[in-house]
C-alpha cells in the first residue's frame, strides 16, 4: 500500500522558489482585485481586540477567588504614582512573561491587548478592560484555558501604600477543568 504524502514535488517547487512579493513588483492583490494587504501584525493585534472577554461566570465549575496583599512602608509613591509606574512596566513586573510575542503592548492601558507566556500552558492574552488612578482591571480573553479577571489596586494605608492583586478564576469549559483539576491547580498556584 501506499503512503499519501501531504507535499509533492510541486509543492516542494512552490515552497523553494518563495512567495514574497519583492519591493517595485506588482501585486495582483492591489493591481487586480483593487485590495490593499494588511500587514501580519496589524492583523493580529485587529483580531485581538474582536476577541470577547472570557469572565469568571462564563466558564466551567467554581469560581475560585484569590487575595495577595503588600503594604509598602516609606514608600516615597503616592498609590496612584505606584500604579502608573506598574503599569508603565507591566511586562517587567508581572510574575509571567508579558511581551511574549514581538509587537505586542508593554504597558497596561486601557483597551490594550497584552500577551503573556505561562510556563506548560502556552500564550494568553489579556485585556484591560479599565483603568482608574488607583485600579487596574484584567479579563482573560476567549480561547485561554481559564475565564478570569485581575485586578490591581493600590490605597493609602498606614505608613504606606497597600497594593493588593485579587483574582477570580474558573475553567473556561468542562475539558479544562478536568487539566487544571489534575496538574494545572499547582502550576497556576506557582505562576
Amino acid at each position: 500500500a501506499r503512503i499519501a504524502m501531504p507535499i509533492n514535488s510541486s509543492k516542494l517547487s512552490m515552497l523553494l522558489e518563495g512567495n514574497v512579493i519583492q519591493d517595485g513588483s506588482r501585486n495582483a492583490l492591489v493591481d487586480v482585485f483593487k485590495i490593499e494587504p494588511t500587514p501580519l501584525q496589524d492583523a493580529l493585534e485587529m483580531l485581538a481586540d474582536l476577541l470577547p472577554e472570557q469572565v469568571p461566570g462564563d466558564g466551567f465549575g467554581a469560581i475560585h477567588w484569590s487575595r495577595y496583599f503588600a503594604d509598602i512602608h516609606g514608600s516615597s509613591l503616592s498609590p496612584e504614582a505606584l500604579l502608573e509606574r506598574v503599569c508603565g512596566r507591566i511586562t517587567e513586573v508581572m510574575p509571567l512573561e508579558f511581551a511574549a510575542e514581538p509587537g505586542v503592548p508593554e504597558c497596561a492601558n486601557e483597551g490594550s491587548t497584552l500577551t503573556a507566556a505561562i510556563p506548560g500552558r502556552g500564550h494568553i492574552q489579556v485585556r484591560v478592560e479599565e483603568r482608574e488612578p488607583t485600579s487596574v482591571t484584567l479579563a482573560t480573553l476567549e480561547g485561554h484555558p481559564l475565564a478570569g479577571l485581575v485586578r490591581l489596586d493600590v490605597r493609602k494605608a498606614d505608613a504606606g501604600v497597600r497594593f493588593s492583586v485579587q483574582i477570580a478564576a474558573q475553567p473556561a469549559n468542562l475539558m479544562d477543568w478536568i487539566a487544571i483539576r489534575a496538574f494545572g491547580e499547582i502550576m497556576q498556584s506557582a505562576n
